[in-house]
């Protein structure tokens, strides 16, 4: 009797553990069969636009940052992409060197973001015009410094004999991008500072040099001691690791130098190189709101910011010959990075596709903050 309450008793409990194994199982082959949102995002963007692959970081407050590697880092090579291939970061640059004034003010309480960039830089003195002597930092870390490359140009995508005929600079000779800024003190604005918003890399160019002025270093060795999240980042070309198709049939440009379009577009380096630049605590000033911009987004200082129902996002996108970057992230510090080797086109529209699928992910759902 003793033996047959033993097994009368031991085989439902034995049942019920195989039953939880089961539904583990079944559970696992579901998950494993329904298709990553992530995967088929970056999947559909890279066969819609045509571009040969790209790495992707996904980071969320307190957990590992998660790194996936899609497509081909050389088309002709055949060679895949690794989680560790370093890609052009384009205008991702400008976030770093927002962060880099931040600190820069933030040591030096007599400056202020309304400090007229000419108290520090006196060539601004001598400009052709006079309103040049009212921009300030946040003029230019909004781009509402009054250039606009839509009613000019921009000095850093002119082919080098235009460079030559425009601004008498010789391309070969470029080492940083001040003969540029200063060549352009020579033609007029295409606005008033600080009424309206104008894409400008002259104007985080102008960010750099001031950023050596007050600092008394090299624009990349300031930053790097400024921002330490920036450390892993450099402005050496040699330091790129993929193919940027499309790269070799540019024209010879200032912004494909490193170096010379530095504070606007030259920093090089992984995904998780910048990831620590894309989660860093965010100062107030960065959701400062200019006066002529839009209800649901707008420029803040070295961001864009939407204003979505469900919170703020901030975003902000790259684009060269052969190049596509962006940042998606929270207030809170979940983020998205994404580099590719391939520049889509229609570009505005690429960026929506991307931003609303990143959007979407799980990790900037329930953000209420």
């Amino acid at each position: 009797m003793k033996n047959s309450f033993r097994i009368t008793h031991r085989w439902p409990l034995r049942l019920v553990a195989i039953l939880a194994v089961i539904v583990i199982v079944i559970n696992a082959l579901e998950r494993k069969a329904k298709p990553d949102p992530t995967d088929v995002l970056i999947a559909d963007f890279l066969s819609q636009y045509n571009i040969p692959g790209a790495v992707i970081g996904l980071s969320q407050p307190g957990s590992p940052v998660e790194l996936r590697a899609y497509g081909l880092a050389d088309r002709q090579a055949a060679r895949q992409m690794q989680t560790t291939d370093r890609f052009r970061l384009a205008s991702l640059s400008k976030p770093v060197t927002a962060a880099a004034v931040q600190q820069l003010l933030a040591e030096h309480g007599a400056r202020s973001l309304d400090t007229a960039l000419a108290e520090d830089l006196p060539a601004l003195l001598t400009a052709r015009d006079g309103r040049m002597t009212q921009v300030s930092l946040r003029h230019l870390l909004q781009h509402g410094a009054g250039w606009d490359h839509h009613a000019d140009f921009d000095p850093f995508f002119l082919p080098s004999a235009d460079l030559d005929d425009r601004l008498g600079l010789s391309f070969e000779t470029l080492q940083d991008c001040r003969p540029i800024a200063y060549g352009m003190l020579e033609r007029p604005l295409d606005a008033d500072p600080g009424t309206s918003y104008g894409y400008s890399n002259l104007g985080y160019c102008w960010l750099g040099i001031w950023i050596e002025e007050i600092s008394g270093l090299p624009y990349g060795t300031a930053v790097q001691q400024l921002v330490p999240e920036a450390r892993g980042l450099s402005l050496a070309a040699a330091d790129v690791t993929v193919t940027h198709h499309g790269w070799a049939q540019a024209p010879q440009v200032a912004a494909a130098l490193p170096a010379v379009i530095a504070a606007a577009g030259g920093w090089v380096g992984t995904v998780s190189d910048f990831m620590p630049v894309a989660t860093r605590p965010l100062a107030p000033w960065v959701f400062s709101r200019p006066g002529y911009a839009a209800p649901d987004q707008y420029y803040g200082l070295g961001w864009r910011v939407w204003e979505r129902p469900e919170g703020r996002l901030l975003t902000h996108y790259g684009a060269l010959p052969g190049v596509f970057s962006l940042v998606v992230r929270t207030e809170s510090g979940a983020a998205a990075v994404a580099l590719f080797n391939g520049r889509p086109a229609p570009e505005l529209e690429a960026f929506g596709f991307l931003f609303e699928g990143l959007a979407g992910l799980p990790i900037f759902q329930n953000r209420a903050e």
